[in-house]
Protein backbone atom coordinates (compact mmCIF):
# COMPACT_ATOMS: atom_id res chain seq x y z
CA UNK A 1 0.00 0.00 0.00
CA UNK A 2 2.90 2.33 0.75
CA UNK A 3 4.32 1.94 -2.75
CA UNK A 4 0.91 2.76 -4.27
CA UNK A 5 0.73 6.00 -2.23
CA UNK A 6 4.29 6.80 -3.22
CA UNK A 7 3.42 6.35 -6.91
CA UNK A 8 0.33 8.57 -6.58
CA UNK A 9 2.30 11.27 -4.76
CA UNK A 10 5.13 11.12 -7.28
CA UNK A 11 2.62 11.38 -10.14
CA UNK A 12 0.88 14.36 -8.56
CA UNK A 13 4.17 16.17 -7.98
CA UNK A 14 5.31 15.44 -11.54
CA UNK A 15 2.09 16.78 -13.05
CA UNK A 16 2.27 19.87 -10.82
CA UNK A 17 5.84 20.52 -11.86
CA UNK A 18 4.99 20.02 -15.51
CA UNK A 19 2.03 22.40 -15.61
CA UNK A 20 2.91 24.88 -12.86
CA UNK A 21 0.38 26.77 -10.79
CA UNK A 22 -1.16 30.18 -11.17
CA UNK A 23 -4.04 31.92 -9.50
CA UNK A 24 -6.14 35.01 -10.01
CA UNK A 25 -8.42 37.36 -8.13
CA UNK A 26 -11.07 39.52 -9.81
CA UNK A 27 -12.43 42.62 -8.07
CA UNK A 28 -14.46 45.70 -9.01
CA UNK A 29 -16.29 43.66 -11.62
CA UNK A 30 -18.96 45.62 -13.57
CA UNK A 31 -20.26 42.94 -15.95
CA UNK A 32 -23.21 44.96 -17.31
CA UNK A 33 -20.92 47.71 -18.60
CA UNK A 34 -18.33 45.23 -19.87
CA UNK A 35 -21.01 43.60 -22.05
CA UNK A 36 -21.56 46.93 -23.88
CA UNK A 37 -17.92 47.16 -25.01
CA UNK A 38 -17.55 46.18 -28.68
CA UNK A 39 -13.77 45.92 -28.79
CA UNK A 40 -10.75 46.14 -26.53
CA UNK A 41 -7.39 47.86 -26.72
CA UNK A 42 -4.64 45.98 -24.87
CA UNK A 43 -1.64 47.92 -23.59
CA UNK A 44 1.02 47.85 -20.92
CA UNK A 45 1.06 50.40 -18.10
CA UNK A 46 4.00 52.15 -19.77
CA UNK A 47 1.85 52.61 -22.87
CA UNK A 48 -0.98 54.18 -20.84
CA UNK A 49 0.29 57.66 -21.68
CA UNK A 50 -0.75 57.07 -25.30
CA UNK A 51 -4.27 56.25 -24.14
CA UNK A 52 -4.37 59.31 -21.88
CA UNK A 53 -3.34 61.53 -24.80
CA UNK A 54 -5.92 59.95 -27.09
CA UNK A 55 -8.60 60.96 -24.60
CA UNK A 56 -7.38 64.55 -24.57
CA UNK A 57 -8.92 66.32 -27.57
CA UNK A 58 -6.00 68.79 -27.77
CA UNK A 59 -3.59 65.91 -28.36
CA UNK A 60 -5.77 64.04 -30.88
CA UNK A 61 -4.07 65.46 -33.98
CA UNK A 62 -0.49 65.53 -32.72
CA UNK A 63 2.02 62.91 -33.73
CA UNK A 64 3.60 60.81 -31.03
CA UNK A 65 7.15 59.63 -30.62
CA UNK A 66 7.85 56.11 -31.85
CA UNK A 67 10.51 55.65 -29.14
CA UNK A 68 9.70 52.97 -26.63
CA UNK A 69 10.96 52.37 -23.12
CA UNK A 70 9.20 49.02 -22.91
CA UNK A 71 11.12 45.90 -22.02
CA UNK A 72 11.21 43.28 -24.74
CA UNK A 73 9.91 40.58 -22.38
CA UNK A 74 6.91 42.76 -21.45
CA UNK A 75 6.09 43.41 -25.10
CA UNK A 76 6.33 39.67 -25.74
CA UNK A 77 3.94 39.00 -22.84
CA UNK A 78 1.48 41.59 -24.17
CA UNK A 79 1.68 40.14 -27.68
CA UNK A 80 1.23 36.57 -26.41
CA UNK A 81 -1.81 37.58 -24.33
CA UNK A 82 -3.23 39.37 -27.39
CA UNK A 83 -2.65 36.26 -29.51
CA UNK A 84 -4.57 34.02 -27.11
CA UNK A 85 -7.37 36.56 -26.67
CA UNK A 86 -7.94 36.80 -30.42
CA UNK A 87 -7.33 33.21 -31.50
CA UNK A 88 -8.46 31.10 -28.56
CA UNK A 89 -11.24 33.33 -27.21
CA UNK A 90 -12.22 35.35 -30.32
CA UNK A 91 -12.03 38.66 -28.43
CA UNK A 92 -12.07 41.73 -30.70
CA UNK A 93 -8.80 43.60 -30.05
CA UNK A 94 -8.32 46.95 -31.75
CA UNK A 95 -5.41 49.35 -32.06
CA UNK A 96 -7.39 52.58 -31.99
CA UNK A 97 -9.02 53.86 -28.82
CA UNK A 98 -12.47 55.41 -29.41
CA UNK A 99 -16.00 55.32 -27.94
CA UNK A 100 -17.39 51.79 -27.36
CA UNK A 101 -13.81 50.52 -27.11
CA UNK A 102 -12.53 49.42 -23.72
CA UNK A 103 -8.98 49.46 -22.47
CA UNK A 104 -7.13 46.55 -20.89
CA UNK A 105 -4.05 47.84 -19.07
CA UNK A 106 -1.52 45.28 -17.89
CA UNK A 107 1.31 45.88 -15.46
CA UNK A 108 3.72 42.94 -15.26
CA UNK A 109 6.22 42.25 -12.51
CA UNK A 110 9.13 40.00 -13.36
CA UNK A 111 11.58 38.45 -10.88
CA UNK A 112 14.16 35.73 -11.23
CA UNK A 113 13.59 35.45 -14.97
CA UNK A 114 9.86 34.72 -14.77
CA UNK A 115 6.68 36.68 -14.29
CA UNK A 116 5.48 36.86 -10.70
CA UNK A 117 2.28 38.89 -11.12
CA UNK A 118 0.33 40.73 -13.76
CA UNK A 119 -2.08 43.38 -12.55
CA UNK A 120 -4.79 44.04 -15.10
CA UNK A 121 -7.22 46.93 -14.98
CA UNK A 122 -10.05 47.28 -17.48
CA UNK A 123 -11.56 50.68 -18.29
CA UNK A 124 -14.33 52.03 -20.46
CA UNK A 125 -13.90 55.04 -22.75
CA UNK A 126 -14.84 57.44 -19.95
CA UNK A 127 -11.99 56.16 -17.75
CA UNK A 128 -14.34 54.28 -15.45
CA UNK A 129 -12.72 51.20 -13.95
CA UNK A 130 -14.68 48.11 -14.99
CA UNK A 131 -12.60 45.35 -13.46
CA UNK A 132 -9.40 44.79 -11.60
CA UNK A 133 -7.60 41.48 -11.92
CA UNK A 134 -4.49 40.24 -10.18
CA UNK A 135 -2.89 37.19 -11.76
CA UNK A 136 -0.16 35.46 -9.77
CA UNK A 137 2.26 32.92 -11.12
CA UNK A 138 3.20 29.87 -9.08
CA UNK A 139 6.03 29.86 -6.59
CA UNK A 140 9.35 28.07 -6.62
CA UNK A 141 9.12 24.98 -8.84
CA UNK A 142 5.41 25.54 -9.52
CA UNK A 143 6.02 28.47 -11.88
CA UNK A 144 4.41 28.55 -15.32
CA UNK A 145 6.76 29.50 -18.13
CA UNK A 146 6.14 32.81 -19.91
CA UNK A 147 4.04 31.27 -22.69
CA UNK A 148 1.80 29.29 -20.33
CA UNK A 149 1.46 32.29 -18.04
CA UNK A 150 0.43 34.52 -20.96
CA UNK A 151 -2.22 31.97 -21.95
CA UNK A 152 -3.49 31.82 -18.36
CA UNK A 153 -3.70 35.64 -18.23
CA UNK A 154 -5.66 35.64 -21.51
CA UNK A 155 -8.01 32.98 -20.13
CA UNK A 156 -8.75 35.12 -17.07
CA UNK A 157 -9.30 38.28 -19.14
CA UNK A 158 -11.61 36.37 -21.50
CA UNK A 159 -13.52 35.03 -18.52
CA UNK A 160 -14.24 38.60 -17.42
CA UNK A 161 -15.11 39.88 -20.90
CA UNK A 162 -17.31 36.94 -21.83
CA UNK A 163 -18.98 36.88 -18.41
CA UNK A 164 -18.10 33.29 -17.62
Amino acid sequence: MRSFNKVILTGFISVSLLFGCASHEISEFHSDTIKTITGWHLCLTDEMEIYEKALDSEEAGKTRSKKSVLLKCDVTLRDDVAFYLTTKHKINLVKEVKPTIGLIRADAECRWEHYVTVNIVMYDWKRNRLAKIEVKNGEDVMVKDDQEFAEYCADVIAKVILGQ
